[in-house]
């Protein structure tokens, strides 16, 4: 049941993220239900797992760093101060963590750190890119790859989140509030293409991506530089 709550924990939190972030939730009542459900999952994801608990805090502490955006608000930064004393309570469940275990906090670490350098925007093709480059990835260390439990159930959370991610991405992108069209259709035509010219073929979206990767690149070294 813990890696389903792992799952579920990830959608609450992606799904409060990016309703919050993007003023697509008014209703106050479905706000606190969803940072209820995410607090009562961590909390049981973490009461009886340190190994899972402090990686995923160390994790999330070194994001409030990386990304101005993130942990800006009174809840959000609420998590960063309390969340702490799940540490305390879970701390007699603590082992020794793995060599697959330290490898996946650090990799998971400095992918946090740098994600924001590279996606600036809120949504986009390339943040959706790279979110669904994320989910796939979870996807095959959870079938293949042999972690410890602890581990297994941080890549479940991604698993939720990085899967809300990309669903907001693909609904964030695909109209044009000016032409009632697809973003990627305006961008690779232009807002006044005739209306028969709007189905955009499985080649143009692939060169669309690849013609990206150069931008990725260069605004990560322009911002390792400052």
């Amino acid at each position: 049941m813990e890696f389903i709550y792992s799952i579920l924990s990830g959608i609450s939190a992606k799904l409060y993220d990016d309703l919050t972030d993007n003023n697509l939730l008014k209703d106050e009542t479905t706000k606190e239900i969803l940072k209820g459900s995410q607090w009562i999952l961590l909390t049981l994801i973490s009461q009886t797992d340190f190994n899972f608990a402090l990686p995923f805090y160390l994790t999330a502490f070194a994001n409030s760093f990386s990304d101005t955006e993130a942990f800006v608000s009174p809840y959000e930064k609420s998590l960063i101060i309390v969340y702490p004393l799940l540490l305390l309570i879970s701390l007699h469940t603590a082992k020794g963590f793995t060599a697959g275990d330290i490898l996946f906090a650090a990799l998971t670490t400095l992918a946090l750190l740098t994600e924001p350098f590279i996606n600036s925007e809120e949504y986009s093709y390339r943040k959706f890119g790279t979110r669904f480059a994320a989910f796939v990835w979870s996807i095959i260390m959870l079938r293949f790859f042999n972690f410890s439990p602890s581990v297994m159930k941080a890549i479940s959370f991604f698993v939720g989140y990085s899967f809300i991610s990309c669903c907001f991405q693909i609904y964030m992108t695909t109209q044009n509030p000016e032409t009632n069209k697809p973003l990627l259709h305006s961008v690779l035509y232009g807002p006044k293409t005739e209306e028969k010219d709007v189905k955009i073929s499985l080649k143009e979206y692939y060169k669309f991506y690849i013609n990206q990767l150069p931008g990725i690149f260069d605004t990560l070294l322009k911002r390792l530089q400052i």
